[in-house]
């Protein structure tokens, strides 16, 4: 039930809505066992039942859930996880990440937002980058 909620609450905050629901469930389990966002997704997903617009959302989060979300929608792009500690830091350069697996990667909703394939993921044959484009 509660990895539903948290299916809901990314497509929220995400803007996206054909997320995979495996991922989803992934990402909540993740969640559930990383210091900072375990205590603190329960309290968001409940506060997100209520909104249908992000920007209502937003306003009504505390400093913890606008952190907690800061990691969701870092995680559902890049596939990374902020170490809880690291979020309020303004450098990103300097973040302290978990790094998911090949698949998040290629699964990343950054992709989709530039309307690009994943760096290292062309959907080419090997050695195809030796012949000239042909489009």
């Amino acid at each position: 039930m509660k990895s539903g909620q948290f299916y809901k609450l990314s497509k929220l905050i995400t803007g996206f809505q054909n997320i995979p629901s495996a991922l989803s469930d992934t990402y909540y389990q993740k969640m559930q066992i990383s210091d900072g966002y375990k205590d603190h997704i329960q309290s968001l997903i409940e506060l997100s039942e209520n909104f249908t617009s992000i920007d209502d959302l937003l306003n009504s989060m505390n400093d913890s859930q606008k952190d907690l979300c800061k990691g969701l929608v870092f995680l559902w792009y890049t596939s990374e996880l902020i170490n809880w500690q690291t979020l309020r830091q303004t450098n990103t350069n300097n973040l302290s990440k978990t790094t998911g697996i090949q698949e998040e990667y290629y699964e990343g909703l950054i992709w989709k937002a530039i309307r690009a394939h994943p760096l290292g993921l062309s959907g080419g044959y090997f050695g195809h980058w030796k012949y000239e484009p042909e489009n």
